[in-house]
């Protein structure tokens, strides 16, 4: 079910459905008509008699929802439907002035919106197709005529950008979505530019109905345009964005793309930023599909970064993004320090503060982007924001600062900035190879020691590791008192735990030359549909060789407000409702306020509370002794810390336990591994070919989709196991564990059974522990939780043989241990004897047919 935006009414969710919803909320949100103005699924009555055709959308010249009264009647369709008459079949039965055709906003299938209007007074049945609806208040005649300050301000217009990048990729000269994206961007500074000339009363930036419909009026059109993008390429604030360029659209296409966007006003200040966000997204999001590593910071992780980090416009702390994308931190960071000196200055503490935002915006906000199309929407955003784009350059910020010709280094030198926001590239695709940028980075080196390089890494560097050393490179030493700078860095999670050396050291580096404040652990959702890499934002204080213990406060977000399709998480009551905010939109299901609110309140007190699954706090201590240095919020969740803790315990607390042993101590030697990745050499089963167990099958009581290898095949052998032996999965679905019986997944071990090598091997040794029990407690509750404290990941989790030789057991007396391990044997065997009459029932029908297995 779909709620419909105008009446709150419970629809059943189709494709046409989504297509009216869509186009309900750019009536609301961008044309600004009120939904007591409109309803759905409104009976059309002809003469006396009652006809069965329906309005999907009706629009009223007021909230008097008679058919006398109508304005327009709104058609909607799946998206790929062909353009029909059935609304002007009945349309003329009414006063309705205008009627409107929509398909929904799917790229390679929509049509789009199709306007059309009828000569009420001299020709009521004839309709004509127009560039354009009226805008709310706004009649046909006045479309393209309107002064600065009737623009209506930005609420929501991704519907409308989605509908003109559409129609300019599928109908338009330029097919690549960069050329696209780049001409807009020009195209919306020239708009920009208009509102921002307070000489002229009136838009330069605009496209009457006469005009659209000729050639000539086109040709007026994008005269004006290609005018103010002349005076942009002379003016000295903007002079370097552009150069030489050419807006490439012929006239018809920049009328159009003028046509859609007059209405609205970029600089009007009830403009949503969001909004503007939302705006960017739908033309660069399809650069951004990681191929370079970048993505969209979902704007909740920004908002919750910028809050945590507080910056400070009282203090005039400087801030930069040196990977700044499209200026998502930066704008937000403007955004948030405005708002505290507006709040100043409504104290009357200091009227300066408030006057002084833009001020600070061009000498104090800084940003880094080597994307050229990136760099011009940041630009373009910091312009919006107030006058913030003075600060952002085009430059490799890893490289040497002066071999970056664009790049004020006066303004943007080391240990120079109070705060450091950014989402560097990301992606172990993605590496650094120049040697010469190499050379500039300790973490491009294998640490011998916490400063002392051994070898370059081959291969090349992660960017995302290199942007870390920035970032310490860029902020400020503590000084006379002054705290050092801050840094707020999203960063893949393997960083924070992976297991390899390099990754440790990487850990121990960073320990060694911050101050950790708080780590946020987001959820895999956070930058799908576009990668799956988990990620967490780290947040530290460039203080080195900190000696003292310090708390560190940990943060675990569950939702950031989107699925892992990209489509929005709503909140939901217990009866299933949605919930809506104060404008009557769904609220969406996201976590990170919350996580900032508790931030804050552990910023003045030093404690979370009432720990939570979600916030809590950790000790440094913790951190430096545990063997891998893990800095993952998830590791040390309470929940699972308390699991550890009371096992470890067990021996003291608990009636029947005798003592506590790490399982690697229980094991014969080299008995815990996973073999290595072997060619694969698959045939056809018979009695002289081995069942290869994928993670999957060991999981099954009859396996299904199973490989064969030759039995003599030498490199089968390694990955052969043997009755007693526990099997624990290994990446993927992490942390399942089964017991090896005389059967696995129906299968008889003693005649040989194969089991990939994504399957980590644990050999009890019996004369210390008995196999079976150490499989029991495995299984149990808290040895799933202790299996999962563990799991670290890039984009798939994964666990290594080290953590589960860590793991607790707590022992019982021998007989104990003994009859709990004779249960798991006899359920195993009793699933063999199962099996077999499973198997031997299925060998029945197939000798019955005549079609056995292995005839």
């Amino acid at each position: 079910m779909i709620e419909d935006y105008i009446t709150g009414r419970q629809l059943r969710e189709t494709p046409e459905e989504r297509s009216r919803q869509a186009l309900e909320e750019m009536l609301v949100d961008s044309w600004g008509y009120p939904k007591e103005h409109m309803t759905i699924e409104f009976p059309i009555q002809r003469g006396s008699q009652s006809s069965r055709e329906k309005a999907d959308i009706a629009i009223f010249r007021s909230d008097d929802h008679a058919q006398t009264n109508l304005l327009a009647i709104v058609e909607t369709k799946a998206p790929g439907e062909v353009l029909d008459d059935q609304a002007f079949s009945y349309v003329t039965a009414t006063t309705a002035e205008f009627v409107i055709w929509f398909d929904g906003l799917e790229r390679d299938r929509s049509q789009g919106l199709r306007h059309f209007w009828r000569d009420m007074r001299n020709d009521p049945t004839t309709f004509i197709q127009i560039p354009n609806f009226p805008a709310y208040n706004e009649t046909l005649e006045s479309i393209g005529h309107i002064s600065k300050g009737d623009l209506r301000p930005v609420r929501n217009i991704r519907g409308v950008l989605r509908r003109l990048h559409n129609r300019l990729y599928s109908e338009g000269p330029l097919k690549r979505e960069a050329d696209i994206a780049h001409e807009i961007i020009k195209v919306l500074f020239c708009k920009l530019f208009d509102e921002l000339d307070l000489r002229n009363e009136y838009c330069s930036f605009r496209a009457t109905v006469d005009e659209m419909q000729t050639a000539e009026g086109h040709s007026e059109i994008a005269d004006r345009i290609r005018g103010l993008f002349g005076r942009l390429q002379s003016d000295r604030a903007y002079s370097g964005m552009f150069g030489k360029d050419e807006l490439r659209y012929e006239d018809r296409w920049i009328a159009y793309i003028v046509s859609e966007l007059q209405l609205f006003g970029l600089t009007h200040p009830d403009t949503s930023i969001e909004a503007m966000g939302d705006a960017y997204e739908v033309f660069i999001g399809p650069q951004l599909k990681g191929e370079s590593g970048q993505f969209f910071t979902p704007r909740a992780v920004v908002r919750m970064a910028v809050e945590m980090l507080n910056p400070s416009i009282a203090k005039r702390e400087s801030i930069i993004d040196p990977a700044c994308g499209s200026g998502g931190f930066l704008s937000y960071a403007l955004r948030h320090v405005t708002h505290a000196a507006e709040s100043l200055a409504d104290q009357e503490q200091s009227g300066r503060a408030a006057s002084s935002a833009k001020e600070y915006a061009s000498n104090f906000i800084h940003g880094i982007e080597i994307d050229e199309l990136l760099y011009r929407v940041a630009k373009s955003y910091m312009a919006l924001m107030g006058d913030g784009q003075a600060g952002i350059y085009r430059a490799d910020a890893l490289a040497d600062p002066a071999s970056e010709s664009q790049l004020d280094q006066d303004r943007v030198s080391n240990g120079s900035f109070d705060v450091v926001l950014t989402n560097p590239p990301f992606g172990s695709r993605i590496k650094v190879e120049t040697r010469a940028t190499l050379n500039r980075y300790d973490l491009a080196f294998d640490l011998e020691d916490v400063d002392k390089r051994g070898d370059q890494i081959s291969g090349g560097q992660e960017p995302a590791i290199l942007f870390l050393e920035r970032c310490h490179q860029l902020l400020k030493l503590p000084e006379d008192g002054r705290p050092g700078g801050r840094m707020a860095i999203v960063l893949p999670r393997q960083i924070l735990n992976g297991h390899d050396k390099m990754v440790r050291n990487i850990r121990r580096w960073i320990l060694s030359h911050f101050r950790i404040l708080a780590v946020v652990d987001l959820p895999p959702e956070t930058f799908q549909p576009f990668t799956g890499t988990v990620t967490s934002v780290l947040f530290a204080e460039k203080i080195p060789n900190i000696t003292h213990q310090y708390t560190i406060f940990m943060g675990i977000v569950g939702a950031v407000g989107h699925d892992r399709r990209g489509e929005p998480l709503v909140l939901r009551d217990e009866s299933g409702e949605v919930q809506l905010d104060d404008q009557g939109r769904p609220t969406l299901l996201d976590d990170t306020g919350k996580i900032a609110e508790l931030y804050a309140s552990y910023q003045t007190s030093t404690e979370v509370g009432d720990e939570t699954h979600s916030a809590f706090t950790v000790s440094s201590r913790e951190i430096l002794e545990t063997d891998d240095l893990r800095l993952d919020a998830s590791y040390y969740a309470p929940q699972l810390r308390n699991v550890a803790d009371r096992t470890w315990r067990a021996a003291h607390e608990r009636r029947g336990i005798e003592q506590v042993r790490r399982l690697g101590e229980l094991v014969v030697p080299r008995g815990i591994y996973y073999p290595g990745r072997h060619k694969r050499n698959y045939c056809d089963p018979g009695d002289n070919a081995v069942p290869f167990l994928s993670g999957t099958n060991i999981l099954q009581s009859r396996a299904f989709g199973v490989k064969w290898q030759p039995h003599g095949y030498k490199p089968i052998s390694a990955t052969l196991v043997e009755e007693g032996w526990i099997l624990v999965t290994r990446s993927g679905s992490v942390g399942r564990v089964v017991y090896v019986g005389s059967s696995l997944a129906g299968f008889l071990v003693r005649d040989g059974v194969a089991v990939s090598e994504h399957v980590i091997r644990v050999r009890p040794n019996p004369t210390l522990v008995d196999p079976g029990y150490v499989y029991a407690f495995l299984a149990s509750s808290d040895g799933t939780a202790l299996l999962s404290r563990g799991t670290y990941a890039s984009v798939v989790q994964h666990l290594t043989p080290e953590h589960i030789g860590s793991i607790p057991i707590p022992l019982p007396a021998e007989e104990n241990q003994r009859r709990i391990g004779d249960e798991v044997r006899r359920a195993h065997d009793l699933a063999w004897q199962a099996s077999s009459v499973d198997h031997d029932a299925i060998r029945e029908v197939e000798t019955a047919l005549g079609t056995t297995l292995f005839q």
